[in-house]
């Protein structure tokens, strides 16, 4: 059950001081881009890259989002959130269409709404393989 530590970070980091997380929360995702890019410049550390990651996300920049998610990697092999987050990433978005859109949908635009678009494009892609 190696899936409980890394919900428990998850809801421990979204409860961190630092703003981005609050702009996260509110799907202000640019606002939460700036900050986290203050955080790595004053503070390098696993949440900014995880920050990073998922603002980028929500902004469907996804070269962005896995950029920082493979330097938190990287940087941080055996941080158990970023693993967390590279696994969530990886079968959700990036090589399970479907379930991405379920993850999508279940987020209510979370993600950003540019995101949908994405995934759709992705699985049109993919239908003409």
């Amino acid at each position: 059950m190696r899936i409980i530590p890394g919900l428990f970070l998850l809801v421990a980091l979204a409860g961190c001081s630092h703003p981005g997380w609050s702009y996260l929360q509110k799907g202000d995702y640019r606002a939460a881009e700036i900050a986290f890019h203050d955080m790595l410049r004053n503070e390098p550390k696993e949440g900014a890259y995880i920050g990073l990651h998922k603002s980028y996300v929500g902004l469907a920049k996804l070269d962005s989002a896995e950029y920082f998610l493979k330097e938190g990697l990287r940087i941080y092999p055996k941080d158990e959130f970023i693993n967390f987050c590279a696994a969530q990433y990886y079968s959700n978005i990036v090589h399970n269409d479907s379930l991405g859109k379920i993850y999508l949908q279940k987020t209510k635009g979370l993600a950003g709404p540019k995101m949908g678009e994405k995934m759709e494009e992705s699985i049109q892609k993919d239908k003409t393989k």
